[in-house]
């Protein structure tokens, strides 16, 4: 294969293609393990101006594996490898009308500090500082950062805010989006233990702000929406600390009109859903999250943020359309995957086949499959089934899931959609435990229904050693 891929110098092939095959050739490498070929691979697509965040990965990926390897050769230390990007970002920007969209290849820039990263080099802040003076005023600059804000020492934090707050800018809108990055940097690192003004500070200069996207449209995100995010995040944590529910009603409040006026800000949406179910308001918060027009594959990743709330908080229509809805997502799946697959022999892109097969093993052994078909079950039994006969027709049928594959199932949920303005740990994962209990309760139901009491109790004494089993493992769930 990698012969059939080789690239012939002599032959006069577009550019595109060439670069096609280097890509192929390079996914051959790293299935392989052939971290010199990948690297002398993706040298070659950055060289030809490809900057691809993959091509990045497989460059960074092969420095790393060739140090850890002890190779003395080639760009295998991070002296060497750092200084070749700098020297590949300083070739863009000249390429670039003499510099003028230098801003363009910031790629250049975070493969550099995912390089530092991973070598734990001090050279990160230096470079997270050169980025935060180029960059403050994108609205994706704290984003960017964010996965290097934690490997920043305390000591060096004052060159980053530096560096972001003396950025120069010439709009006032771009000097509001600069002051939301660097207020987003200091909340992060204050871990969220801001002073208690915070909060009615950054109402205020929402307020002030406002007026400088007056002439955007509806569909457009507003310069100050970044101040009613860290509002919204300030009265939370004003919440965890103190318990007063007062600080989440003046989230909703300030985010319930933000919302109105910036109605694709699915991080303002997101948010005031969050805090809707904290208040346990599943019915407000279920409008909300259907602005957010979560369909297809993002019921897989994403319909965990209504459906862990739902059930339990009664919403039992919207919860069923959704559940349903995944349900189908993955039926219309398994059914069509092999469609896809006859496609890809057919008009010969030979590289989608296993894609498609590896996408459609994700789907099929989803958690969150397994997840809504329980869930469903447990609905469509609790919803429907009004009397002895019509349960006795209703669950022999529930297909559940296998209790032993639990475990190895995928996760495929998106736990990072929401902006992080503090370092936390992730909360244990609560959902295996629950569609044990699900599982053995809807068997103690099934078996009771069918008069096999012995099995019934067997059961129901599994589902409640489950059901607190989770609760020791984390009491908060």
């Amino acid at each position: 294969i990698l012969e059939l891929l080789r690239l012939d110098s002599e032959a006069e092939s577009p550019l595109i293609i060439a670069t096609e095959r280097v890509r192929a050739v390079s996914e051959i490498h790293r299935i392989t393990s052939n971290w010199v070929a990948l690297q002398a691979a993706s040298q070659t697509l950055l060289e030809t101006g490809d900057l691809d965040w993959a091509v990045l990965t497989d460059f960074i990926d092969s420095v790393e594996k060739l140090s850890q390897a002890g190779a003395a050769d080639g760009l295998s230390t991070y002296p060497a490898a750092s200084a070749w990007l700098a020297q590949r970002h300083e070739a863009a920007a000249a390429a670039s009308e003499g510099g003028k969209l230098a801003d363009v290849h910031r790629s250049l820039l975070l493969a550099r500090m995912q390089l530092a990263k991973r070598f734990s080099h001090a050279d990160l802040v230096g470079i997270l500082a050169e980025f935060a003076a180029r960059h403050a005023a994108k609205p994706s600059c704290y984003a960017d950062m964010l996965p290097y804000l934690a490997a920043v020492p305390a000591a060096a934090r004052d060159t980053v805010l530096a560096a972001v707050a003396t950025a120069p800018e010439r709009e006032p809108h771009l000097d509001v989006l600069k002051a939301v990055t660097l207020a987003r940097c200091r909340f992060y690192w204050a871990g969220g233990a801001a002073p208690p003004d915070d909060a009615a500070r950054f109402r205020d200069q929402y307020a002030a702000a406002l007026p400088l996207g007056a002439h955007l449209k509806p569909s457009e995100i507003q310069y100050a929406d970044g101040y009613a995010s860290l509002a919204a995040w300030a009265d939370f944590h004003l919440y965890s600390s103190t318990s007063d529910v007062a600080h989440l009603y003046n989230a909703v409040e300030l985010l319930s009109g933000a919302v109105e006026k910036s109605t694709h800000n699915h991080q303002l949406t997101l948010l005031l859903c969050k805090i809707y179910y904290l208040l346990g308001a599943g019915f407000a918060a279920s409008p909300q999250f259907s602005r957010c027009d979560v369909k297809h594959i993002q019921l897989d990743s994403l319909g965990y943020i209504m459906l862990d709330h739902a059930t339990p908080l009664a919403v039992y229509s919207d919860a069923t359309n959704v559940l349903q809805s995944s349900m189908q997502l993955y039926e219309v799946g398994a059914r069509e995957t092999p469609e896809y697959v006859i496609n890809a022999y057919r008009y010969g892109s030979f590289h989608k086949i296993d894609e498609f097969y590896r996408f459609e093993q994700k789907l099929t052994n989803s958690l969150h499959r397994a997840f809504c078909a329980v869930e469903l079950g447990w609905l469509d039994t609790m919803l429907s089934a009004k009397t002895h006969a019509e349960a006795l027709s209703t669950l022999p049928g529930l297909a559940l899931p296998d209790l032993a594959a639990l475990e190895t199932m995928p996760d495929n949920r998106d736990v990072t959609v929401m902006d992080v303005l503090a370092p936390s740990a992730a909360p244990p994962s609560q959902r295996v435990p629950w569609i044990r209990f699900r599982c053995v309760a809807l068997t103690a139901l099934k078996a009771l229904f069918a008069s096999d009491l012995a099995a019934a109790f067997d059961a129901a004494d599994q589902a409640v050693t489950t059901l607190m089993t989770g609760i020791e493992a984390c009491p908060t769930a």
